[in-house]
This record gives C-alpha cells, structure tokens and sequence, in this order.
C-alpha cells in the first residue's frame, strides 16, 4: 500500500509540475507583441497633380524580455479578383526580425509596388495592372485600396521568448478607414520647437 501510494504521489506530482510549466511557458513566457491599429501614411511627393503617400504599419514588443526570430508577413487580399468571384491573396512583406528588445517597436512599409517583388505573383500583378488601367510603380497604398473596393491588409507576426521559447502568434486586419495620415511639416516644426533642436 505504501509503495502503491509513493506512486501514486510520484505520478500526480509530476503531473502537477508538468502542467505548471505548460502554463508558465504558454502564458507566462511568451512575447508580447502588439501591431499597431492603423497604417500610418505619410506625404512623401507630388506625382503630377496628385498626392503620393508612403505607407507603413507598426510592431511592439511589450514584453519585458527580448523576443527573437520574428517573422512578419503582411498580404493584400482582393475579393473578387477572379472572374467567378473568388479571392486572391498578393504577398506584400514576408520577412525576419532577428531580435526586438523589450519596449521596442518596428516600422515596415508596404505598397504596391512591393506586389511586384515576388515573381510568382507578377501574372496577378498584370492582371491587375490591367483592370485598374494604371501601373503599380505609379500607385501608392491609399489609391489602390480606393480602387478596388473590398480589398484590406492582413498582417502576421509570430516570435519566439528570448530564453524561455515560448511562442506567440498575433494577427491584424486593416482596411481602408484604418489609414491614419502624418503630416511631415507639422512633424518637422515639432522637431524644430524641442530644446536642443
């Protein structure tokens, strides 16, 4: 009896710190990062009449350990694409962050012409190209979702615990109405009126 309940003991203890570290490590320590709620665009040139914008999403680590191997992907979906209706994904960014500090933040700027980057897309792209009757090079990310109502930006990021390994997967869905403009000459005098500027 003694020895069956030295098991039993044995097991359940196990069990217990199993599950204590299954916590820890899955919500404990894992990154905290956070993508920004809007896409922030930015005046950058006159393109003949019009106003052309940059455009450039945010990530934060708000952890207070380090995060590493972040991977970012952001893609463009279009309903409606096809002919039958259906969707088709465009790849904007796809790519690695090797480390983020705690507090950190990261800017990674997206665009049509970014479409164009990836050459198992580049049919689409012309497709494309031709239904809005305007090359990509010549758009910027506010006009092109104008032009193709529906359309919206989805971005992933996944990272890993500095130390522990703990992973976190978060995801962020932006369309239109999320775009929010920074002017560059109020942010210009702002700098300029600082101490020490």
């Amino acid at each position: 009896m003694a020895i069956f309940l030295s098991v039993f003991i044995g097991v359940a203890t196990g069990l217990a710190a199993s599950a204590l570290f299954w916590f820890l490590q899955a919500k404990l320590l894992r990154p905290k990062m956070t993508i920004c709620p809007a896409l922030t665009i930015t005046k950058v040139a006159e393109k003949s009449s019009e106003t052309h914008f940059s455009c450039e999403f945010k990530i934060v680590n708000r952890s207070r350990f380090a995060a590493a191997d972040i991977t970012v992907k952001a893609n463009l979906y279009m309903p409606g694409f096809f002919t039958d209706g259906s969707n088709y994904i465009f790849y904007m960014r796809d790519l690695t962050v090797a480390w983020m500090d705690p507090g950190a933040d990261n800017d990674f700027f997206i665009g049509p012409d970014y479409l164009l980057r990836y050459d198992d897309q580049r049919e689409y792209c012309a497709k494309l190209e031709d239904r809005l009757g305007e090359s990509l090079e010549r758009l910027d990310m506010p006009r092109l979702m104008q032009s193709c109502p529906g359309s919206y930006v989805t971005v992933f990021v996944t990272s890993n615990h500095a130390f522990s390994g703990g992973r976190s997967f978060i995801r962020a869905k932006f369309i239109e109405k999320d775009f929010t403009v920074i002017d560059n000459n109020v942010m210009q005098h702002a700098s300029a009126d600082q101490p020490g500027s």
